[in-house]
């Protein structure tokens, strides 16, 4: 049992701190250039799921290749 809470409060803890990295990663940007880059992560999310339809993927296999192809498009 104390494993568990263990385990699960390590979870909780690195989730704390990859939010509140991407957090401070944003708030640098100036309004500019959050809308530019709001911008091209839409245009790359337009672009993954032309793809995805193009490949005939179905419900979640689409999902994740338009996930995974413009985490791969913006470097993250």
């Amino acid at each position: 049992m104390f494993r568990l809470l263990l385990a699960s409060l390590f979870v909780a803890m690195t989730m704390a701190a990859q939010a509140q990295t991407a957090k401070t990663k944003m708030t640098r940007m100036s309004p500019g250039e959050m809308a530019a880059h709001d911008q091209m992560v839409a245009e790359k999310r337009s672009d993954c799921q032309r793809q995805a339809k193009e490949k005939k993927l179905g419900f979640t296999a689409g999902r994740k290749f338009v996930k995974e192809c413009v985490a791969k498009a913006t470097g993250q």
